[in-house]
């Protein structure tokens, strides 16, 4: 019993189940992508038009993209201090937000809203700090699938969330505010304690334990594909939720198996090393003695001083040689870099265009349209962020991750005020406003504006598009940038230690 104990104690200190906690913490993390949810209950409790609304929505942007706060905060605390500031922020922000459009609370003004809203959403740069740093350094040398995997199940966890909201509480988009404020929390209470900073071993078959992770995430996005779509298509009962939510749980689980293994294999690694037999200790001492001995009856004469003189110049040639072909590589492994340099290079590139393509399918629909564009900009907004974080690892190292990694998405709420709220919100109340007129209606000042149609965004996902594609050609700027940089092997000091 006694072993059992020491070895779960042993898997819950490892690196590999602090990479899990982080894994589990991120799809918590995914509460601002809940926004379009929850919108439409916030719309019609407070009465508001859709540029109020996507206000609301820049504010939850700029919470959820500028961590410059929690970067900071990061640099100078421990990670459990960091982890747990987001989960107060978390529930306290959302949780207000609930007690709003659950009439528990009276009618805020706007900024009050925007308040709440922005404390909830900022708790994710919060977690997200609290889990991104220490998996970077504990896995420097596959950094970029580790980040590309947190970010995947950061894009999960609204797909998640929404099945357990739907199990607990039924089809009650109220209580999905409820939900996005105690689960996310209490996730980051249960495991904040066990990601931290820790020292990064070799482990010859890391890369391939990752793509066990992948597999999971890739058997978990399916299920949630197929689960989403038959759910719009069939009526599930209460039970038909729960035994959905339970599957999700279990392919959770894998994971846990998976890190289980792992830290097993590490103890026996360790074993085998702590207990060297003792006859394979005798059979190398004589070995030094005869080498010492030998050593001795070398001692320098005169002769052997002319003849030592004499090897100098070959040991020196040997050096040269060694000098001469240690940095040089091969055609075909200068090929294989460029290689590898054009792929980044052209994931860096093809990334906003082919989301210039999903804007156009929602502004110029056709059957099904919708569930193409959904996949493709959330696919490559995942890539976006993902491909972020590693080149900034890459580029200025580890020393002010934290800061530097959320300095890098400042842009985001700049752009999300312009097209979201000046643009788009305008845009729709604009169509919302002629079809009232067209019916011959004049909107009361507590009225709901709705707009209908595939007019009501098609002017803004035009827009959109526009911009997009103009993104991809500035990134092309940062790619002729860092091409040389890329080239060589940027991993290479870490197999080296």
């Amino acid at each position: 019993m006694g072993k059992i104990w020491g070895f779960v104690v042993h898997v819950i200190k490892g690196r590999w189940f602090s990479l899990l906690a982080s894994y589990l913490i991120m799809v918590g993390a995914g509460t601002p992508l809940l926004f379009g949810t929850y919108s439409k209950n916030i719309k019609a409790t407070l009465g508001y038009d859709q540029q109020t609304l996507n206000l609301l929505s820049f504010f939850k942007d700029f919470g959820s993209f500028v961590g410059i706060l929690s970067g900071l905060v990061a640099e100078v605390t421990p990670t459990w201090f960091v982890l747990l500031t987001g989960s107060v922020m978390n529930f306290c922000g959302y949780f207000i937000i609930w007690l709003v459009v659950a009439g528990r609370m009276h009618k805020p003004e706007v900024w009050q809203m925007c308040l709440y809203i922005w404390i909830g959403a900022n708790s994710q740069n919060f977690a997200c700090t609290g889990c991104i740093l220490p998996c970077v350094v504990n896995f420097p040398e596959n950094r970029g699938a580790i980040l590309g995997l947190l970010k995947g199940f950061v894009g999960l966890s609204a797909a998640i969330l929404t099945q357990m909201y739907l199990a607990i509480y039924g089809n009650d988009s109220k209580s999905l505010i409820l939900l996005i404020a105690w689960l996310p929390a209490t996730l980051i209470v249960v495991f904040a304690y066990a990601i931290r900073v820790m020292k990064a071993e070799r482990h010859p078959n890391e890369l391939k334990v990752l793509y066990h992770f992948l597999y999971v995430s890739i058997a978990l996005a399916l299920f949630l594909i197929v689960i989403t779509i038959l759910q719009k298509e069939f009526d599930f009962s209460h039970g038909a939720y729960a035994a959905s939510t339970i599957a999700i749980c279990a392919i959770l689980f894998i994971l846990l198996l998976i890190v289980t293994r792992e830290e097993w294999i590490i103890c026996n690694r360790k074993d085998i090393k702590a207990i060297k037999p003792s006859s394979e200790l005798a059979t190398q001492q004589p070995t030094i003695t005869e080498a010492e001995a030998s050593t001795e009856e070398q001692e320098p004469t005169l002769a052997s001083s002319s003849e030592l003189a004499t090897q100098e110049p070959t040991i020196t040639e040997a050096e040269a040689i060694t000098e001469e072909q240690e940095p040089t590589p091969t055609k075909h492994e200068d090929q294989k870099e460029e290689e590898k340099a054009e792929k980044s290079c052209f994931i860096t590139i093809f990334d906003k265009p082919e989301r210039a393509i999903g804007y156009l399918m929602i502004a110029f629909p056709f059957p099904n349209s919708v569930y193409i564009a959904s996949a493709i900009t959330g696919f490559t907004l995942g890539a976006h962020f993902s491909l972020l974080f590693a080149i900034v690892s890459e580029l200025f190292g580890l020393k002010y991750f934290s800061t530097l990694s959320n300095c890098g998405q400042l842009v985001c709420p700049l752009g999300s005020y312009i097209l979201n709220v000046r643009v788009t919100g305008m845009l729709y109340d604009d169509v919302a406003l002629k079809q009232l007129h067209a019916r011959g209606l004049v909107r009361s000042s507590v009225e709901e504006l709705i707009c209908l149609g595939v007019p009501c965004f098609r002017k803004a996902f035009i827009i959109l598009s526009s911009v997009a594609l103009f993104g991809g050609l500035i990134s092309l700027i940062l790619v002729m940038r860092t091409r040389k940089f890329y080239s060589g092997d940027i991993y290479k000091k870490f197999r080296e230690r």
